[in-house]
Protein backbone atom coordinates (compact mmCIF):
# COMPACT_ATOMS: atom_id res chain seq x y z
CA UNK A 1 0.00 0.00 0.00
CA UNK A 2 2.62 2.53 0.90
CA UNK A 3 4.42 1.87 -2.59
CA UNK A 4 1.26 2.65 -4.36
CA UNK A 5 0.99 5.62 -2.37
CA UNK A 6 4.28 6.92 -3.13
CA UNK A 7 3.16 6.22 -7.22
CA UNK A 8 0.45 8.33 -7.09
CA UNK A 9 2.22 11.35 -5.19
CA UNK A 10 4.31 10.92 -8.07
CA UNK A 11 1.65 10.85 -10.85
CA UNK A 12 0.05 13.77 -8.67
CA UNK A 13 3.11 16.27 -9.20
CA UNK A 14 3.42 14.89 -13.17
CA UNK A 15 -0.86 16.62 -13.62
CA UNK A 16 1.20 19.70 -11.98
CA UNK A 17 -0.35 20.25 -8.80
CA UNK A 18 1.60 23.16 -7.34
CA UNK A 19 4.77 21.37 -7.68
CA UNK A 20 7.68 21.50 -10.15
CA UNK A 21 7.73 18.41 -12.14
CA UNK A 22 10.35 15.81 -11.54
CA UNK A 23 13.61 15.72 -13.66
CA UNK A 24 14.38 12.53 -16.45
CA UNK A 25 17.59 10.07 -16.15
CA UNK A 26 18.24 7.91 -18.58
CA UNK A 27 21.78 6.91 -19.17
CA UNK A 28 23.27 7.33 -22.20
CA UNK A 29 24.98 3.95 -22.32
CA UNK A 30 21.93 2.13 -22.48
CA UNK A 31 20.10 1.11 -25.63
CA UNK A 32 18.70 3.74 -28.22
CA UNK A 33 15.27 3.19 -27.35
CA UNK A 34 15.66 3.17 -23.78
CA UNK A 35 16.71 7.22 -24.31
CA UNK A 36 13.82 7.86 -26.99
CA UNK A 37 11.66 6.73 -24.59
CA UNK A 38 12.79 8.86 -22.20
CA UNK A 39 12.33 11.57 -24.64
CA UNK A 40 9.03 10.67 -25.36
CA UNK A 41 8.00 10.76 -21.66
CA UNK A 42 9.31 14.37 -21.48
CA UNK A 43 6.74 15.05 -24.37
CA UNK A 44 4.05 13.78 -22.47
CA UNK A 45 4.48 15.36 -19.22
CA UNK A 46 5.18 18.64 -21.05
CA UNK A 47 1.35 17.83 -23.23
CA UNK A 48 -0.02 17.32 -19.94
CA UNK A 49 1.73 19.84 -17.10
CA UNK A 50 2.62 22.57 -19.69
CA UNK A 51 5.89 22.19 -17.83
CA UNK A 52 9.18 20.74 -20.01
CA UNK A 53 11.21 18.34 -17.55
CA UNK A 54 14.63 18.73 -17.84
CA UNK A 55 16.27 15.43 -19.58
CA UNK A 56 19.06 14.34 -17.71
CA UNK A 57 21.97 11.80 -18.83
CA UNK A 58 24.33 11.85 -15.50
CA UNK A 59 22.63 11.70 -12.17
CA UNK A 60 22.74 15.26 -10.25
CA UNK A 61 24.78 16.56 -7.77
CA UNK A 62 22.15 18.80 -6.68
CA UNK A 63 19.36 17.95 -4.40
CA UNK A 64 16.64 16.73 -6.27
CA UNK A 65 13.30 16.35 -4.94
CA UNK A 66 11.73 13.85 -7.50
CA UNK A 67 13.42 11.92 -10.47
CA UNK A 68 12.29 9.79 -13.00
CA UNK A 69 15.30 7.04 -13.68
CA UNK A 70 14.57 5.11 -16.25
CA UNK A 71 17.20 1.97 -17.86
CA UNK A 72 16.69 -1.34 -18.90
CA UNK A 73 17.80 -4.36 -16.60
CA UNK A 74 20.66 -5.35 -19.32
CA UNK A 75 21.49 -1.88 -20.45
CA UNK A 76 21.79 0.79 -17.53
CA UNK A 77 24.44 0.27 -14.72
CA UNK A 78 22.53 2.39 -12.49
CA UNK A 79 19.78 -0.24 -13.04
CA UNK A 80 21.88 -3.21 -12.50
CA UNK A 81 23.26 -1.57 -9.41
CA UNK A 82 20.07 -1.09 -8.21
CA UNK A 83 19.37 -4.68 -8.40
CA UNK A 84 23.02 -5.72 -6.72
CA UNK A 85 21.89 -3.46 -3.88
CA UNK A 86 18.00 -5.05 -3.88
CA UNK A 87 16.62 -1.97 -4.05
CA UNK A 88 14.57 -2.98 -6.72
CA UNK A 89 13.32 -6.11 -7.42
CA UNK A 90 15.14 -7.52 -10.52
CA UNK A 91 13.94 -11.19 -10.08
CA UNK A 92 10.24 -10.15 -11.34
CA UNK A 93 11.73 -9.39 -14.62
CA UNK A 94 14.72 -10.83 -15.20
CA UNK A 95 14.55 -13.68 -17.94
CA UNK A 96 11.00 -12.77 -18.54
CA UNK A 97 9.97 -11.42 -22.01
CA UNK A 98 8.62 -7.78 -22.51
CA UNK A 99 8.15 -7.63 -18.27
CA UNK A 100 8.70 -4.42 -16.94
CA UNK A 101 8.95 -3.16 -13.22
CA UNK A 102 7.97 0.63 -12.21
CA UNK A 103 9.06 1.10 -8.44
CA UNK A 104 9.34 4.00 -5.95
CA UNK A 105 12.10 4.63 -4.08
CA UNK A 106 12.44 7.18 -1.22
CA UNK A 107 15.92 8.76 -0.58
CA UNK A 108 17.81 6.98 -3.53
CA UNK A 109 20.55 9.03 -2.74
CA UNK A 110 20.82 11.84 -0.33
CA UNK A 111 20.36 14.64 -2.78
CA UNK A 112 17.56 12.78 -4.50
CA UNK A 113 14.19 12.61 -2.51
CA UNK A 114 12.08 10.48 -4.63
CA UNK A 115 12.84 8.45 -7.18
CA UNK A 116 10.43 6.91 -9.46
CA UNK A 117 12.57 4.12 -11.14
CA UNK A 118 11.24 2.63 -14.42
CA UNK A 119 13.12 -0.53 -15.71
CA UNK A 120 12.19 -3.69 -18.15
CA UNK A 121 14.03 -6.62 -18.59
CA UNK A 122 15.13 -5.54 -22.30
CA UNK A 123 15.04 -2.54 -24.14
CA UNK A 124 11.53 -2.88 -25.52
CA UNK A 125 9.94 -3.95 -21.96
CA UNK A 126 11.89 -0.52 -20.48
CA UNK A 127 9.65 1.29 -23.27
CA UNK A 128 6.65 -0.29 -22.67
CA UNK A 129 6.98 0.67 -19.15
CA UNK A 130 7.51 4.29 -19.64
CA UNK A 131 4.40 4.13 -22.01
CA UNK A 132 2.63 2.58 -19.51
CA UNK A 133 3.33 5.70 -17.25
CA UNK A 134 1.86 8.63 -20.01
CA UNK A 135 -1.14 6.58 -20.31
CA UNK A 136 -1.56 6.57 -16.29
CA UNK A 137 -1.34 10.14 -16.52
CA UNK A 138 -3.52 11.09 -18.99
CA UNK A 139 -1.38 10.75 -22.30
CA UNK A 140 -2.80 8.39 -24.72
CA UNK A 141 -0.88 6.20 -26.65
CA UNK A 142 -2.40 6.62 -30.55
CA UNK A 143 -0.38 10.67 -29.71
CA UNK A 144 2.75 8.79 -30.70
CA UNK A 145 1.01 7.83 -34.44
CA UNK A 146 -0.67 11.81 -34.91
CA UNK A 147 -4.13 10.37 -34.23
CA UNK A 148 -6.22 10.97 -31.53
CA UNK A 149 -9.33 9.16 -30.90
CA UNK A 150 -12.85 10.40 -31.56
CA UNK A 151 -15.05 11.50 -28.70
CA UNK A 152 -18.86 10.29 -29.20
Amino acid sequence: MKKLTLLFVMLFALRGYGQDVPAIYADTADHWLVNRAAALLQDDIERVTGKRPALLTSLPKTATPQLIIIGSLDGSPLIQQLAKDRRISAERIKSKWESFLLKSIPHLRPNIGQALVITGSDRRATAYGVFHLSQSIGVSPLVLVGRRPRCT
